[in-house]
This record gives C-alpha cells, structure tokens and sequence, in this order.
C-alpha cells in the first residue's frame, strides 16, 4: 500500500526541476512537500505562472500551495492555510502577518470570499498572533501588518 503522493517520486522530482516556471530549487520543494501529487501543482502553475512564484522572501512557500490547500486539502480559513497547509505561521510570524491579505486573495475565488471576508479573515489570522504573543507573555518585537 502506498501513501497519497508516495509513488513515481523519481520521475515527479524530474518533472517538477524541469519544469520551466520552477526551476530546480522550487520544483524539488515541491515535490518534498506533495511527493507525487506535484504533477496537480504543476499543472495549476500551467494554468497561471504566477502561482510559482513565492509568497514571501523570508518563507519558502509558493502561492500555488495556498491555492492548492483551498482547493484540494480543505482548508477553509486563512488561519488554516497559514496555520496547518503551510506552516507558514509557525516559521515566521512576522512574515506571515504580512503575506496575509496575499494568500486572503490568492484563495478568494476558490473559497468564494468576497472583499469583505478576505478583511474579516486577515484581521482574525493577525488577532490571533498578536493574541498567541501575549498568551505566551513575549514581547512584541515588531508591529503585526494590519
């Protein structure tokens, strides 16, 4: 029995190195991330290049993995996405606070968000970490992007 993603990793690693979007950094990241399952991310970056390209300097996640975590993993919240799709948030919340309202659009169509919910799931994600500081008695170091 193989695991979802755990098959023709060889051949998903070439694919995705080779692919003329990517390059080998981001196309062996995937393939780290989804195994071979890449070969559904490869083809939304098909669909729109922009998708492989990075959220962020400071993280290594591409817009296509929030894509994809909105339309085939179940994620509903940006919360989630940042959260447990990405682990963005845990990385570097820095960061993350200031690719929010990025990835609140990114995965608005899919997830049927208008104007107003993207504001809505922006403003809980950076509530949160600001409220995941405090609990934990840290010190701001910085101002969360609101």
């Amino acid at each position: 029995l193989t695991i979802r993603g755990g098959s023709d990793l060889g051949d998903a690693r070439r694919e995705a190195r080779l692919h003329r979007a990517l390059g080998p950094a981001r196309g062996g990241h995937l393939v780290d991330r989804y195994g071979s399952e890449v070969s559904v991310l490869l083809a939304m970056i098909d669909g729109d290049p922009a998708l492989a390209e990075p959220l962020s300097p400071e993280l290594p996640y591409l817009g296509v993995e929030v894509v994809y975590a909105a339309r085939y993993e179940m994620a509903t919240t940006l919360d989630d996405i940042l959260s447990r799709r990405t682990r963005a948030r845990l990385r570097d919340i820095r960061a993350t606070s200031a690719i929010a309202a990025k990835v609140a659009a990114l995965v608005a169509d899919d997830l049927e968000w208008d104007a107003a919910r993207q504001a809505h799931e922006v403003e809980t994600v950076r509530r949160s970490m600001n409220h995941e500081l405090d609990a934990a008695a840290l010190p701001h170091p910085f101002e969360l992007v609101s």
